[in-house]
């Protein structure tokens, strides 16, 4: 009971939307449930991490998780691999990983592998880089209802960079979407 009650709070504390951020106070409480073999407890430190774009540090926490058979931690981990790798066996290792959170019913994972499955029987995602594809299933899983993309200006910049604003295989796929919006975070003068 105890155990569940920390792991909510940390939750609510670490997401900030129903309280007030803390990844401190979330870090210090957790902190002192680490020698429990209760994976949640790294995965939740793994995100808070994450947070702090303490990216190696936030695998290791994930494994912890993975280790102790959380599928959440499986989830975050084989995203990570997804969105930070470029190596076919990375690509595949993060794959796996999701079904094996499938296979202890995790729904996120399904969510993900169902619309992966789905577009790669397009010939444009198909010759995508690895990395755009997963921001593309991240597009789909997050506006899926509404048939819309949008696009942050640090993700324009990663498109740039990875000279998809250009590729006729970027623009088939967004063709998937009725709606697409750029949300700039920046005021220019």
């Amino acid at each position: 009971g105890c155990l569940n009650s920390v792991i909510y709070y940390c939750m609510m504390v670490i997401k900030g939307k129903k309280v007030p951020q803390n990844l401190d106070a979330a870090w210090k409480i957790l902190s002192n449930y680490t020698k429990s073999k209760d994976g949640r407890i790294f995965c939740l430190l793994g995100k808070i991490m994450k947070k702090r774009n303490e990216f190696k540090v936030a695998k290791k926490y994930y494994k912890i998780g993975i280790k102790l058979n959380d599928p959440e931690s499986m989830y975050k981990y084989g995203i990570m691999m997804l969105e930070k790798e470029n190596s076919k066996q990375k690509i595949d290792d993060g794959i796996e990983l999701l079904n094996k959170a499938i296979n202890k019913e995790h729904s996120k994972s399904k969510v993900y592998l169902t619309i992966f499955e789905q577009l790669k029987c397009k010939q444009s995602f198909k010759d995508l880089p690895e990395k755009i594809k997963h921001f593309f299933i991240l597009q789909v899983i997050k506006y899926n209802k509404n048939k819309e993309a949008k696009i942050t200006s640090t993700q324009v910049e990663m498109l740039y960079e990875n000279q998809m604003l250009e590729s006729n295989d970027f623009t088939n796929v967004l063709s998937i979407f009725d709606n697409i919006s750029l949300i700039v975070d920046e005021i220019f003068d």
